[in-house]
């Protein structure tokens, strides 16, 4: 199910520069230092997050999420492969279209998508908190312009 919940600047950031670093399996915590992965997610890679982006792949299918994301069908069936492989999601045959599937959050995935929003809410929080709501919002809302597609 999909939120009605608009996408968050942090979560954008998230997306491009990480609330995980570049190191894998580290998260970054709202200052930038790196922390461990949250309890049960230690397999839970930095390079997934694009697939949990805003609004999520909840019953998308693989090629209409590739286009959505911006990348190449290939590299994200890769990357479902491996999340279905860690039982984050399932790829299901799509009621409307047997050619095709649909994809599926298992309870492990939608928990995973909870504690990252979670810690994206922690950061923006931090941020707000850093920059003044005033200039949170300056920044969120260019971020969000930066992440629409051309």
């Amino acid at each position: 199910m999909k939120s009605a919940k608009p996408p968050s600047g942090a979560w954008i950031v998230s997306q491009r520069a990480g609330p995980v670093s570049a190191t894998r399996n580290e998260w970054a915590s709202p200052g930038g230092a790196a922390t461990n992965p949250p309890a049960g997610f230690a397999d839970f890679d930095a390079s997934y997050l694009i697939v949990a982006q805003y609004p999520g792949p909840q019953g998308e299918r693989p090629s209409d999420l590739a286009a959505r994301l911006r990348i190449s069908k290939q590299a994200l069936n890769h990357l479902l492969g491996q999340l279905e492989h860690r039982g984050y999601l399932k790829r299901q045959p799509d009621p409307d279209d047997k050619r095709s599937k649909r994809i599926a959050l298992t309870p492990r995935g939608t928990q995973a998508g909870i504690v990252i929003r979670q810690a994206v809410t922690e950061m923006e929080d931090a941020w707000k908190q850093q920059l003044g709501p005033k200039r949170f919002a300056q920044l969120r809302a260019l971020l969000q312009e930066l992440n629409r597609p051309a």
